[in-house]
This record gives structure tokens, C-alpha cells and sequence, in this order.
């Protein structure tokens, strides 16, 4: 849980123009089990410094934060969902808000930071870092993902968005249909639900002319074959495009914990209020799914309905309770060209 946010005071009356940059509140870090307790504030504070340094942002006051939290009676412990983040910054009158989540696993370290649009619920950065070693290494690589965060450009639609290799898959869980097709994302490190079993091991895109498909490996279970300990209503595993600021697309496959059953969803969401609504028939999303893998099939007529140009789109898998999610685990953001 994020239970407070970080310290920093900016400067700002010594340098022209900076009332046109963005604000940020940064969230004290989250840490994961095994995660001594008083490096957290040392950790934000080394993250909240590089951002700080780089000029690009103006960084909340605490004093400021826990004022405006205090006057709105705001739950402050509610923070680990991505949707009372966003409230937050509302309130505070920030443009993003930054999330930072530290864990461990066997003697590695692994910080990764997510700045968040206020307005729109769009993840507008995103990186992490890793390494192994005692305790001190945190601070330093605290210092290079505060680095990463700020140095990373803005997330502007880039001029040219990837073309997906052509090909048409089977349903059957079976790598023959891929071929030789090299994965968007790759990771022996990644974990959900505080368990690397669940950890996205790799995510595929394609397509053909009727149909866009996607598929994720896990390091070992599939969370819709085996639900992880801890889970809430059901686990989902979709894509999300953002074909509008504030407007995103989920096509979803989930699995029911009460039904103990797999359904597919094509909603609407709106990333600020989590508010959804279909988008279409459920029809349009086909899956397979098995002991570490998840195929999807989406129809592209569903999708040319809503989506033109270039757009950000990420695989995520999801612990939900109704509209509100308690742990996900996702892929970087790719910006694939739907114009054809």
C-alpha cells in the first residue's frame, strides 16, 4: 500500500516558463514481501530527486499533499488500486502521479516505477530496474530508475507504429501456427500476485486479414488455468487499447472465481471512473487457454469499429473484484499501427 507521499519542494521562482510544466505527485513506494520497511521512504526519495533534477516536472510538497488528502477525507490506504491513484491526483490537482513498486525475489531486487495520466488513466511511463546483492544496492538503483522516469521522452504518438508480421494461428495452444515469430516482451523476472509462477514469461502480437491475435506465456501457470492464492472475484487477462484520450478498449478473457468458468468480454472502460460498458458482442474475442498459456483471437472489424492510426496497447492480467483491481501484472506499451 502506499501510504503516504513523497517529500520534495521544488524551486521555482529562479527559471522562466516552468508554470507550463506538469505536476506530479509521487507515491511513497510499495514494497513487496521481504522488503525491509525503512528503505521505502529512502527509495522515493532517491527516485523523487532525479525527477526532481531533470527540470521536466514540478514536484508536489508533502505539506501540500497531506493537506488536500486530509480536507477531502481520503483513504490513503486505498492506494494500491490504479483507479484511487488517479482519484488522488485529482484532488491534489496533478497531471500524473507516479507509482513505485519495490520487491525480492530470490536475492534480486526489482524496482519499477509507473506514472500515470491524471486525466486520461493512460500510463504515460513506465520502466523498472534490477540487480542483486545486500540492501545498500537499493539506493542506487533507486537512482537509476528515478533517472530512467525523468530521461524518457514524452509519450507522443511516434511517427511510424509497428506493423504485426502476418499470420494466421490455431486455437490450440500449440507453438506450430506461430512459427519462428519473436515476442514484443520477454522477462524471467516478472511476478503476479506476489508469485513468479504467474509472471509474464513472454507476449506475442499478429495478425491476418479477419483476424488480430495475440498470446502469453507465463513462467510456469497460467493464472485462468490455476488461480493464484489471494484472488478476489476472478483473474482477467486482456488487451487494452487507448484509441481516444480517456477511451480504452478491452477485449477480455476472464475467469470467474464464483461461476468457476471462463467468459470473454469486449467492453468500453473509462480508465478514471472504471465505469464499463460493452463495446460489442462477447463473440468477437476467441481464446484458448491452458496450464502457462493464453491465446486470444480479436475480430479486426470489432476493432476498425473504434481504432485508426497509430495507438497504445499493452497486455495486462488482472485480479479484479468488480471494477477494481486489486493486483496486475503487464507488458510495456506498443504503438501499433491499425491504419490497414
Amino acid at each position: 500500500m502506499w501510504k503516504k507521499f513523497a517529500v520534495i519542494a521544488f524551486a521555482f521562482s529562479c527559471f522562466g516558463g516552468l508554470a507550463a510544466l506538469p505536476k506530479v505527485a509521487v507515491l511513497e513506494a510499495s514494497a513487496g514481501t521481504g522488503i525491509d520497511q525503512s528503505a521505502v521512504s529512502p527509495i522515493t526519495e532517491s527516485i523523487t530527486e532525479q525527477i526532481v533534477s531533470a527540470g521536466t516536472f514540478i514536484v508536489l510538497d508533502r505539506n501540500h499533499v497531506d493537506k488536500v488528502l486530509k480536507e477531502q477525507e481520503f483513504d490513503v490506504s486505498s492506494l494500491a488500486s490504479e483507479a484511487q491513484a488517479v482519484r488522488a491526483g485529482q484532488f491534489l490537482g496533478a497531471d500524473y502521479v507516479l507509482a513505485i513498486q519495490v520487491n525480492i525475489l530470490d536475492g534480486a531486487y526489482f524496482l519499477s516505477a509507473k506514472m500515470i495520466e491524471v486525466g486520461t488513466g493512460i500510463i504515460a511511463r513506465q520502466s523498472s530496474t534490477q540487480g542483486s546483492g545486500d540492501a545498500s544496492l537499493l539506493l542506487g538503483l533507486a537512482r537509476d530508475l528515478g533517472r530512467k522516469i525523468a530521461d524518457l521522452p514524452s509519450t507522443q504518438v511516434p511517427a511510424a507504429g509497428l506493423k504485426l508480421e502476418r499470420r494466421t494461428i490455431r486455437l490450440d495452444g500449440k507453438p506450430d501456427s506461430w512459427g519462428v515469430l519473436a515476442p514484443l516482451y520477454k522477462s524471467d523476472t516478472s511476478q503476479f500476485m506476489g508469485d513468479r509462477r504467474y509472471g509474464i514469461k513472454a507476449f506475442y502480437l499478429c495478425r491476418d486479414d479477419a483476424f488480430f491475435y495475440w498470446r502469453a506465456d507465463f513462467q510456469e501457470l497460467s493464472p485462468l488455468a490455476q488461480a493464484p492464492k489471494g484472488t478476489d472475484a476472478g483473474i482477467s487477462c486482456h488487451l487494452a487499447i487507448d484509441y481516444a484520450p480517456g477511451k480504452r478498449l478491452f477485449f477480455s478473457i476472464y475467469r470467474s472465481r464464483k461461476h468457476d468458468a471462463i467468459f470473454t468480454f469486449y467492453n468500453f472502460i473509462d480508465p478514471r471512473t472504471r465505469k464499463v460498458s460493452p463495446a460489442g458482442p462477447s463473440s468477437a474475442v476467441g481464446y484458448f487457454s491452458g496450464k502457462s498459456i493464453v491465446v486470444g483471437r480479436v475480430s479486426l472489424a470489432a476493432i476498425a469499429e473504434h481504432c485508426r492510426g497509430i495507438l497504445p496497447l499493452r497486455f495486462q492480467v488482472g485480479n479484479t473484484n468488480g471494477n477494481d483491481w486489486k493486483e496486475f501484472a503487464e507488458t510495456d506499451t506498443y504503438y501499433i499501427d491499425f491504419s490497414d
